[in-house]
């Protein structure tokens, strides 16, 4: 994951990582300086998500829906700075890209949602137009 200081989280650690050039697609230009996770930066983050997962099954449900539905709205606020760097560094057209933030925002909105019930392990994604 990167922060907008330019470091990586990792195992509930801010740190630094090796830096890369974000070029488009299209005509080669730098259009972000991004960190890089190593291996060794995966292993330990791989290790704390086994190692957070029981209390993560522990936490009660509104509290998961509440995270859940903090992200949908975080990404719904951002939509337009998503929007620019996917077109920019994927070289999508604009619709595309919108279509890709609109499909992030109702995964984690279902997700929320079905943090109010256990009843299915899997979750749907059929029920929104994106």
């Amino acid at each position: 994951m990167i922060f907008t200081d330019g470091r990586l989280f990792v195992a509930g650690q801010l740190r630094d990582g090796a830096r890369a050039a974000v070029r488009s697609p299209w005509d080669d230009v730098v259009v972000a300086d991004a960190v890089e996770a190593g291996a060794t930066d995966l292993d330990e983050a791989i290790a704390a998500g086994v190692r957070a997962a029981p209390a993560m099954r522990a936490m009660p449900g509104h509290r998961r829906r509440a995270i859940l539905a903090a992200i949908a709205r975080g990404i719904e606020a951002r939509a337009v700075d998503f929007e620019d760097t996917i077109v920019a560094e994927a070289g999508k057209p604009r619709r595309l890209a919108r279509g890709e933030i609109a499909r992030a925002i109702t995964t984690f909105s279902f997700a929320a949602d079905r943090c109010a019930t256990r009843e299915e392990q899997l979750l749907p994604l059929d029920g929104a137009p994106t």
